[in-house]
């Protein structure tokens, strides 16, 4: 599993790979040069659309057309073919200092998404639970950069990722919006990196980036360390199963703060071929009665 190069050196900070079956089409997002990305299956550039604010995550609808986007201030409703945002809700009203970063569609169509502190320096960001009838829950706090929310594919577990201090989280699913028991999920060590984006597969592997640690690693679904990708740049940010069989591992990387010198790859997009499958994205179930552009 070796990864290949299909994007070269274009993002930032490249986050949230999100493959659309729908479409045969892969979105990333740009979270400091604020953009969503769109490319075919090979990373041909279909479209880039600049947005206002820094962005944590793009998730899919029921229309192709419309994503659900978490900026700085809030989530939105994007149209892709107008451009224009519709103001969702801001989760954290009049906390200035953080912002929306990574978020995921849950199993019952709900919006799991955190926050972050955006100096990268206090424990001020938190979990949230969107319902698809609009009740909006907190469900944990004191992450400095809340990451990878992602629902364990036997439906029973939901994992996240306290990123700065290096920490990696399982919670039990007892209902909508309701998650307890959280315990560390694997014995993450500080050499492998930061740990960022997470994606599970079919057969119950989890996958986790790791910033600074140059690889994608892999799991077992009781955090035993199962494998690990190596990646010719540091910053490996997060992967999403897509390709016609959902057996291809799209992984996007981060050239923030990196000397392109000495790491002229940071800030691609890569592919690797799996003899894993994920599973299809899901469509956000959310009330949009969205307002405002």
């Amino acid at each position: 599993m070796t990864p290949e190069l299909l994007f070269e050196a274009g993002l930032e900070t490249g986050e949230g790979p999100l493959w659309d079956a729908r479409i045969s089409c892969l979105y990333c997002v740009d979270s400091t040069n604020p953009a969503l990305w769109v490319f075919d299956a090979g990373g041909k550039v279909i479209d880039r659309i600049a947005l206002p604010q820094p962005i944590g995550f793009a998730a899919l609808t029921d229309s192709v057309d419309r994503l659900v986007v978490g900026l700085a201030d809030g989530l939105y409703l994007l149209d892709r073919t107008t451009r224009r945002l519709a103001h969702i809700l801001d989760p954290e009203p009049g906390i200035a200092t953080n912002r929306i970063n990574d978020g995921v569609v849950d199993s019952d169509g709900s919006l799991v998404f955190g926050t972050l502190h955006d100096t990268y320096t206090r424990p001020d960001g938190a979990m949230y639970h969107l319902s698809p009838t609009g009740g909006l829950t907190c469900f944990d706090r004191g992450y400095i950069v809340s990451n990878g929310p992602f629902p364990h594919p036997d439906g029973r577990r939901f994992l996240t990722a306290n990123s700065e201090i290096h920490e990696v989280y399982v919670f039990d699913r007892q209902e909508e919006g309701v998650f307890t028991n959280k315990r560390l999920f694997c014995d993450w060590q500080v050499a492998w990196g930061i740990p960022d984006g997470i994606v599970c597969d079919t057969q119950g592997g989890v996958w986790i980036g790791s910033w600074g640690g140059a690889a994608l690693y892999r799991f077992h679904a009781d955090g035993i360390l199962d494998l690990r990708i190596d990646f010719p740049v540091s910053q490996v940010t997060k992967a999403a199963f897509g390709g016609p069989d959902l057996s291809d591992l799209y992984v996007t990387t981060a050239s923030r703060g990196r000397d392109r010198r000495s790491e002229p790859l940071a800030g691609s997009l890569f592919r690797v071929r799996t003899p894993f499958t994920g599973l299809p994205a899901g469509q956000a179930a959310l009330p949009l009665s969205a307002s405002g552009t």
